[in-house]
């Protein structure tokens, strides 16, 4: 019975992904769904989608999906949704962010490797 395998064991047999990398995909989905007017909240008023010119020469950077970090100032801040999962969009591919459809990013996703974002290690 599952119920009697850790934690690791039960996700493998399930085929399910940590309940933290689950959020972080549903927080990752929100951000897509935001940039692209899916939702009622409106861009510029919860994400700043401004990039230092420093930042498009040194990287790969697309800047109609790149969010630039706000200063924050608290740990609150920190894990405020609109701020906590900035780095890992920002380094996203740019294939996964600039999908044409809701669809073609969450079937996307998957491919992305999260780990480098995840807290919990097996």
């Amino acid at each position: 019975m599952l119920r009697n395998l850790p934690y690791e064991e039960s996700l493998a047999c399930l085929d399910l992904d940590t309940l933290e990398c689950r959020r972080l995909k549903a927080d990752l989905t929100l951000y897509y769904k935001i940039m692209h007017n899916l939702t009622p909240w409106s861009i510029d008023r919860y994400i700043n989608t401004a990039v230092h010119p420093r930042h498009i020469r040194l990287t790969d950077c697309r800047s109609d999906f790149y969010i630039s970090a706000p200063f924050c100032g608290t740990v609150a801040d920190q894990n405020d949704f609109f701020h906590r999962c900035i780095s890992c969009w920002n380094n996203l591919p740019s294939t996964i962010t600039s999908a044409t459809s809701l669809k073609q990013f969450t079937n996307a996703l998957p491919r992305a490797d999260l780990t480098s974002y995840l807290q919990y290690r097996f």
